[in-house]
């Protein structure tokens, strides 16, 4: 029996940092058949020359401006630049010039956790999400340069034989023993669950929602409990208030904030949250007391505390009520909520396990597992949401 060996590697960022992996790849001269790299070849920021090793851009003008002096690439030139530039690795030339390589793209060969046409550049954006316009133009202008720098060149031999569809590959191996599925997960993929912007007082899952899902039962603290703001004109005010400071804060401007506090601050709302920023002494309310209110779950018992930030969001989230309010999106969208593939490549896939080849393996860019941290003995569940609260 023919056996197929290979390499897996992945993130690779160039900036201040050096590639002894590849050395000691080159270094042990293992008989590989190729090596898989499973996105982020390049990182599309780059930052001042003050880090050990850097990336500078020939048209600085035609990037993204990024706080604290950076910025992000978006023309061909940028593009060319960082391949240009990573591709000048001794160690990286030496294992290309060694080793076939198997690309599949993750986010930073485009823009930092894109997906579709859309990207987040940095965690202080207020806005979150980038002008379609110009994520569309990254991805088309950074494919140019990835094909130009990272293409397949054809091999006379039966290892290895390419055949793609729009956006996936498949790669059978030498005696058919392996075929090799590399999927594509940032092309189909929903927004994340919980939006960067997401308002951290929103109820997402209400009391009628947990008494479907049978859970009714579970999340019957105060901690727990909501009320319609509408109800409440003061308060709603207040709240109204304290987003617009927060926004202006985060780089708003007076105009946007009050639109979006307007369309944050409504509706139903943990009192958790509501109360944390009521009772705040730069405001100095009284909180509404949480006797006899519905109870439900919201943004915040997930963990997301920022009006704008990743944590909470595509980082850090408390999972034993993350997981309820993924249930409860799958269930009402019909699993559109959670597919990442979407259903051209779930076909092709479904074929592609069912070929006749002993040994099947697919790889993706993006983690097919979540890692949980189990924080219950350091604090209880419920203590924890109380602190994301906290503005």
């Amino acid at each position: 029996m023919a056996i197929v060996k290979f390499a897996v590697a992945t993130c690779q960022d160039f900036r201040g940092r050096y590639y002894n992996a590849w050395q000691r790849l080159s270094q042990l001269d293992e008989e590989l058949d190729f090596v898989i790299f499973l996105g982020d070849y390049i990182y599309e920021t780059v930052t001042g020359p003050t880090e050990t090793r850097s990336v500078q851009f020939s048209d600085p003008a035609s990037a993204l401006p990024l706080p604290g002096g950076n910025a992000a690439a978006q023309s061909v030139s940028n593009y060319r630049d960082l391949y240009k530039t990573y591709r000048s690795d001794k160690f990286l030339k030496a294992v290309h010039e060694r080793y076939p390589f198997v690309f599949v793209w993750d986010d930073h060969e485009y823009s930092d956790d894109c997906w579709g046409e859309n990207s987040t550049y940095t965690e202080e954006s207020p806005m979150g999400r980038c002008a379609i316009a110009v994520a569309t133009r990254s991805k088309r202008t950074s494919s140019t340069c990835r094909s130009i720098w990272t293409r397949f060149r054809g091999s006379s031999s039966e290892w290895p034989r390419c055949t793609r569809t729009p956006a996936f590959t498949a790669i059978s191996g030498s005696a058919r023993n392996l075929r090799l599925l590399v999927a594509d997960c940032r092309t189909y993929r929903p927004d994340h669950l919980i939006p960067e912007d997401a308002y951290p007082g929103k109820v997402v899952v209400p009391q009628d929602a947990l008494a479907a899902l049978q859970l009714d039962g579970v999340f019957t603290s105060d901690t727990f409990a909501y009320v319609n703001i509408d109800e409440y004109g003061v308060e709603k005010v207040l709240l109204q208030l304290a987003y617009r400071q927060l926004a202006v804060a985060a780089g708003l401007d007076e105009a946007a904030a009050q639109i979006r506090a307007q369309a944050a601050v409504k509706g139903n709302l943990a009192l958790v949250y509501v109360n944390a920023v009521l009772t705040n002494p730069a405001i100095g309310a009284p909180p509404i007391p949480a006797v006899g209110k519905p109870r439900g779950l919201a943004f915040v018992h997930m963990g997301k505390r920022d009006l704008f930030g990743i944590q909470g969001s595509r980082y850090v989230v408390v999972k034993d009520t993350f997981d309820v309010y993924a249930a409860y999106q799958n269930e009402l969208t019909g699993g559109s909520a959670e597919d990442v593939l979407g259903d051209k490549q779930q076909t092709w896939i479904d074929g592609a396990l069912a070929k006749p080849e002993t040994w099947k393996v697919l790889v993706s860019s993006v983690s097919l597992t979540s890692m949980q941290l189990d924080l219950r003995k350091k604090m209880d569940i419920e203590d924890a949401t109380l602190r994301t609260a906290t503005i």
